[in-house]
């Protein structure tokens, strides 16, 4: 369940990333490339992989902490 979660939040973070892309360059902002790398990709890191995730939604689902 856990997994399927992550898999729509990522999807989701995907989503606004290229939101906040489309708002970069409406004030004449250099582009912001986002890779196309995929957590399959990126092979054990576990740990890595919940951390860069926290630091990413974390922000996004907690607005008021920021």
């Amino acid at each position: 369940m856990k997994a399927i979660k992550r898999a729509q939040s990522t999807g989701e973070v995907m989503k606004r990333l290229g939101d906040i892309e489309k708002g970069r360059r409406a004030f004449g902002e250099k582009a912001v490339r986002i890779p196309e790398v995929r957590w399959a990709d990126v092979g054990g890191l576990a740990n890595a992989k919940e951390d860069i995730m926290q630091t990413i939604m974390l922000p996004i689902e907690k607005p008021h902490l920021f």
